[in-house]
């Protein structure tokens, strides 16, 4: 078979060619079980974190005072999972946007929420901070 392929092409075929397809379909599910797995949030006094990834691992650091936007969604297939993520997203966002993906529908919500009451309370203590220095 290979045999016929050269010589219709012109060209050498490697053999090993026709089993390159099989080892995509063979390690697809691990990889995406490892990229699923690799991924989290958690959230501190001061800032919210995020990891995804699992070959180039990105972890990003947003301070509360700085998000803009939080923004929950769900895909057609997270929908089916009771899944979401959840988007925080800053001013600039060049190193791209922090995001807690593929989190419980009801946890994401929770989040989404936790990260706008602290946007607001860091707020709140930087314009106090403000009006206590100006008094001085």
């Amino acid at each position: 078979m290979l045999w016929v392929l050269w010589q219709a092409t012109g060209r050498p075929v490697v053999w090993y060619a026709p089993l390159l397809p099989l080892g995509f379909v063979v390690l697809a599910p691990v990889a995406a079980h490892l990229k699923w797995r690799h991924r989290g949030y958690a959230t501190g006094e001061n800032h919210v974190f995020t990891r995804n990834g699992f070959w180039t691992q990105t972890t990003k650091v947003v301070p509360y005072y700085r998000v803009q936007t939080v923004i929950q969604t769900g895909t057609v297939f997270q929908r089916r999972r009771r899944l979401a993520s959840v988007v925080v997203d800053t001013a600039s966002s060049a190193g791209g946007v922090a995001a807690a993906v593929d989190v419980d529908a009801e946890t994401a919500a929770e989040l989404r929420e936790f990260v706008a009451e602290k946007l607001q309370e860091s707020l709140r203590r930087r314009v106090d901070e403000s009006a206590s220095r100006n008094a001085d």
